[in-house]
């Protein structure tokens, strides 16, 4: 049986997740102005609740971290929102991999990326090392963009070494 190794990264907030959240937190405040100032009332309470709810899963989305974990050369990522719930965001087979590169090798040129299914599960901080990884999965070519600890990158060296390039 093969080593678990499980590694959590927290996802960057866009720069827009700001205005949204603060744009939700103002038309709270407006449903409750109207409601409690003027002859709207039933109707702005009705929609000060819908606009709580709509600004609570606003919240929660923009709250995010990428789950991975590797066993025996697959790769499972998960998406953590709001540190409760949890959504599977794919399984890559590792022990089919092609080549895996940090971004920005050269080595990845040789590919014509723009053919494969693209799924990008890094943090979006420019300053981490992210690594690309060209992958057959079931009948179609993926590129996985992920931030693999030292940990996880020597598991998958030590599983492909001829393919993992730094």
């Amino acid at each position: 049986m093969g080593v678990l190794i499980e590694q959590i990264i927290e996802k960057a907030v866009p720069k827009s997740a700001i205005f949204a959240k603060i744009g939700m937190i103002l038309l709270c405040l407006l449903a409750a102005f109207l409601m409690i100032y003027t002859s709207f009332g039933p109707y702005a309470f009705i929609s000060l609740v819908a606009l709580i709810y709509l600004t609570v899963l606003v919240f929660r989305n923009y709250d995010a971290e990428y789950e991975y974990e590797y066993l025996e050369g697959e790769l499972t990522v998960d998406k953590i929102m709001a540190k409760k719930y949890r959504k599977r965001m794919g399984e890559f087979d590792f022990k089919r991999l092609e080549v895996m590169a940090e971004e920005g090798n050269a080595i990845l040129n040789d590919y014509k990326l723009e053919l494969y299914k693209q799924y990008d599960y890094s943090s979006g901080f420019e300053f981490r090392k992210r690594y690309v990884a060209l992958i057959m999965s079931k009948d179609e070519k993926v590129v996985l963009t992920f931030e693999p600890n030292e940990e996880l990158y020597e598991a998958i060296l030590k599983m492909a070494p001829k393919k993992v390039f730094e």
